[in-house]
């Protein structure tokens, strides 16, 4: 027996405050299991001068049907807009469900209608009119509560919940909410039960090193909360402007790469790769691939083992690294973050 599902795909227009219905994404579950997402542009979005493309490659502004079957059907480029392995694990601990009771379009449908980049989902044409009200640092002590909760398997008060937010497929599997604080938009990095040492000041002196290697790095500091540090790192994707903020599409290497995040799909995971992508990709490919170089040697010399693919990128160019630190362990699958706004 097979199965569909549909998401509309909305996308804040570059340089506006206007979200749009773009495109009608659509994954078939087939009876041995296996998915095909089929994408279509709608036919109001392509008359509009406006209109960008998610994937200049993969998702050209078209007619066609983009059919696909890695990822279980989701397009690369949408994907990247959903929710990390910390935002998956808030919504199954909002749904009361295990993961393999949710498909991947359940966790776009739940993710956070503010997720990284300029897309968001939704179940009709049009996209529902904004509510979010972003957490202030006065919040954090709440915040850093509900994570350890989660982390704990207990359950957590639906309005906390809610604060806590379903993530912004920023920063893998480290507890995390968005943060406002003067005019701009912060990652606030929550401390986990696990940690055997101080990984917030740890990761902030990293970054700190990386800027004075003249490596482009965002905005970082350490907030206290009940005598333990959340690292406060500036999200790129987003700009402040009069009545709300400016959002950036981005795409990971793994979307550069048309790479899945599985070992069996390893071979494409290479930076001379994603260097020569970086040609297709960039409007200043030799000062990127320069950058590239830079955040490879940074990499090297603080044995940060975690892998390029999960970082951001987008159209354009690099922009600034948001973690730069030492894993151990085989999850690391996100490496120094690099990402770009276009």
């Amino acid at each position: 027996m097979t199965s569909e599902r549909q998401a509309y795909v909305y996308v804040q227009l570059p340089r506006t405050l206007n979200t749009v219905p773009a495109a009608l994404l659509k994954v078939e579950r087939l009876r041995d299991g296996t998915f095909v997402g089929r994408f279509r542009y709608g036919d109001r979005y392509l008359e509009r001068k406006d209109a960008v493309e998610l994937d200049p490659f993969q998702l050209p502004l078209g007619n066609d049907v983009y059919e696909f079957t890695k990822l279980k059907g989701i397009p690369g480029a949408v994907r990247d807009a959903g929710p990390d392995a910390w935002g998956r694990c808030v919504i199954e601990h909002k749904l009361q469900r295990s993961p393999a009771d949710l498909e991947e379009i359940d966790y776009l449908l739940q993710g956070p209608q503010d997720g990284a980049g300029y897309l968001s989902f939704g179940t009709k044409v049009e996209p529902q009119a904004s509510k979010r009200r972003y957490n202030r640092t006065h919040q954090l002590a709440d915040l850093v509560a509900a994570a350890q909760a989660i982390e704990e398997g207990k359950r957590v008060p639906e309005h906390i919940l809610a604060q806590l937010e379903p993530g912004t497929s920023m920063g893998g599997a480290r507890p995390k909410a968005t943060i406002e604080d003067g005019n701009r938009l912060w990652v606030g990095k929550f401390p986990q039960k696990a940690e055997r040492f101080n990984l917030q000041r740890v990761e902030h002196a990293t970054l700190e090193l990386a800027r004075r290697c003249d490596i482009a790095v965002s905005n970082s500091r350490l907030e206290s909360v009940g005598g333990k540090d959340v690292l406060m790192v500036e999200r790129f994707d987003r700009e402040y402007t009069d009545g709300g903020y400016l959002r950036f599409g981005l795409v990971s290497g793994f979307t550069m790469l048309d790479a899945d995040g599985y070992y069996l799909d390893r071979e494409r995971w290479s930076y001379p790769l994603l260097a020569d992508q970086l040609r297709r990709w960039s409007e200043k490919p030799i000062d990127d691939r320069i950058e590239l170089f830079r955040r490879i040697v940074f990499n090297a010399a603080v044995t940060n083992n975690e892998l390029f693919t999960g970082g951001k990128l987008c159209q354009i160019s690099f922009s600034d690294i948001r973690e730069a630190i030492r894993r151990d362990g085989p999850e690391g699958l996100q490496v120094a973050k690099s990402a770009a706004r276009d």
